[in-house]
């Protein structure tokens, strides 16, 4: 049975990170029916760009105060996660700037960076679930 806290946690988690994803999407949605091409304002594009921004940093927000307010073990597991992910991004951010200074692929867009922490984060966490590490 798990602690009253980390059931109110999980729960405060759920609560805002869940919706922040539903807005997120709904803003990309949004703002790619209003931006055209080039015709666009920049007032508008900067908006987009913070309006699409907020949800996932508020979502941010949500997984390290998830983990702040779990119980020692699960804290645990989430910082390790975290912290390996990061490793593991940075260490696709030198290969990638490597074989782009070295002329083996293209330009990279930097947006993919996030998606691919997130992706390493999920990597992380799965692989400290069933009891190996990175």
């Amino acid at each position: 049975m798990q602690p009253r806290g980390f059931r109110i946690a999980t729960k405060r988690y759920r609560r805002l990170f869940w919706p922040m994803m539903v807005i997120y999407v709904l803003t990309i949605m949004a703002c790619s029916g209003l931006l055209q091409e080039d015709a666009s304002p920049l007032w508008l594009r900067v908006t987009c760009a913070i309006a699409t921004t907020l949800p996932v940093v508020i979502g941010i927000w949500a997984v390290l105060r998830m983990a702040h307010e779990a119980d020692e073990y699960t804290r645990a597991r989430q910082i390790r996660a975290l912290a390996e992910s990061g490793a593991m991004l940075a260490s696709g951010l030198f290969l990638t700037g490597f074989l782009q200074m070295y002329d083996v692929i293209g330009r990279v867009e930097v947006f993919w960076f996030g998606p691919a922490y997130f992706f390493c984060f999920g990597i992380a966490y799965c692989l400290r679930s069933v009891g190996k590490t990175v």
